[in-house]
């Protein structure tokens, strides 16, 4: 138990065996505020929605985005700058593509709208952050347009 205390391995080992339990703790935690939410009225739905969106920016946080921001946001601001440029890496089809394309079925342009009310955010991301110029702010918001 020593060598787990007192060393930097140890530590490492620790961390990889708790980091995917704290991701899931805050995916599960999002969901079942979200789904709540969906219950409630008024000044306690916002509450809920309210909690859903803190664990939102912790698991954002934890897969090294910006804290101030959403995982929705982020995979907007990848999708826009992925669909403008022509650029789609690995990331992109394995996790980018088939996220977005889950959540345009559960809420259509979902990922355009956050990256949109977002802005401002995703600055202090530590990795995975490609600053958006207009061309891809304004395919954003065609891409809204079309829910309206």
């Amino acid at each position: 138990m020593d060598f787990l205390l007192h060393s930097s391995a140890g530590w490492a080992c620790v961390a990889l065996a708790v980091y995917p339990a704290l991701l899931l703790w805050h995916l599960g935690w999002f969901l079942v505020f979200l789904l709540l939410s969906r219950l409630g009225k008024g000044a306690l739905r916002q509450y809920l929605v309210n909690l859903a969106i803190s664990h939102d920016q912790r698991l954002n946080a934890l897969t090294g985005g910006d804290p101030d921001s959403t995982v929705s946001a982020r995979l907007g601001r990848a999708y826009g700058w992925a669909m403008v440029e022509e650029e789609k890496g690995t990331l992109f089809w394995i996790f980018v593509l088939p996220v977005t394309r889950l959540l345009h079925w559960l809420d259509p342009y979902h990922v355009e709208i956050y990256a949109l009310a977002d802005r401002s955010e995703g600055k202090k991301a530590i990795f995975g952050y490609k600053p958006l110029g207009p061309k891809h702010w304004k395919w954003l918001e065609g891409r809204k347009a079309l829910v309206a």
